[in-house]
């Protein structure tokens, strides 16, 4: 069950002990519910080190949004809040800066809290890669699989080349169509319909909204999508983020039964235990 899965060797080495004094089922149950319900916190580093940030977001329903940070494979710090805001962001960066790590870059959904807090805590003097995959699925998403102009069929193609380039080159050319796109098709991005309101006032609206949406996703951030190729380390997308929360989610799934609070704490075990994991690999 539940023990089985978050405290892995420590669980069973727990309930020995506790089996050794003959103790009831319910006084297991008590002891181990004290043990779920403190979490230990995110732990410092051996030596100060100099990281990579990436940084993501999931969102537990109405519940709760679990903020995790991770440096390489290293699972470094986790946090549950409510929403991703500027001040939760601020919060949890001061911490990891606490905790005895340097910030020398970060990676992350490009959402306006954390491009907010990081810009606030660094003065921008730090790199700050967007993530190429959640670019590319939200222009996917506004201009469709299948658009119906040619502007889109073309900025579609552009949006799918996003996550091939490798190098500066590579890079060059991407931003180059990008600019015959604009050139060709830029004037579409700014037409728009005008209509009338119920009240009788006039009111107007973009024409192709969601074409200029993912056009303007693209263009306002041209200087941050390929960071990654002047920085080694810097990773160009979080994809090792979604990959944890996809194996917290298929745990929890394991237990809807828990209650929200224990939820909580499971999270935190799972961070954890996977944090001493990575730790343990290390070669």
């Amino acid at each position: 069950m539940f023990r089985t899965w978050i405290l892995n060797g420590a669980k069973v080495e727990l309930v020995k002990e506790f089996n050794r004094g003959g103790v009831s089922a319910k006084t297991l149950r008590r002891n181990f519910h004290c043990f779920l319900e403190s979490p230990p916190l995110p732990q410092s580093p051996d030596e100060p080190k100099d990281i990579y940030l990436k940084v993501d977001a999931k969102y537990f329903g109405r519940w709760g949004c679990f903020l995790l940070y991770k440096a390489g494979r290293d699972l470094i710090y986790w946090n549950l809040v409510r929403g991703e805001t500027f001040r939760n962001y601020l919060y949890d960066l001061t911490q990891i800066l606490r905790l005895g790590y340097t910030i020398v870059g970060v990676t992350s959904d490009w959402h306006g809290s954390i491009v907010s807090a990081v810009d606030y805590l660094f003065q921008r003097a730090i790199p700050h890669q967007r993530c190429l995959v959640h670019t590319q699925r939200r222009c996917e998403s506004l201009l469709t699989k299948n658009p119906k102009t040619e502007a889109g069929i073309n900025l579609l193609e552009l949006v799918k080349d996003i996550n091939q380039v490798t190098n500066h080159y590579e890079a060059k050319l991407w931003l180059n169509r990008l600019s015959y796109w604009e050139r060709d098709y830029g004037h579409l991005t700014k037409e728009r319909t005008y209509g009338w309101k119920e009240d009788g006032r006039r009111t107007w609206w973009y024409t192709h909204k969601n074409l200029r949406g993912a056009f303007r996703t693209l263009m306002n951030t041209t200087n941050h999508l390929f960071l990654y190729l002047d920085y080694k380390n810097l990773e160009k997308d979080t994809n090792g983020l979604e990959s944890e929360f996809s194996h917290l989610k298929q745990k929890l799934n394991m237990h809807r039964g828990l209650k929200r609070h224990r939820k909580v704490k499971a999270i935190y075990w799972f961070c954890h235990f996977k944090s001493l994991e990575r730790r343990a690999t290390k070669p």
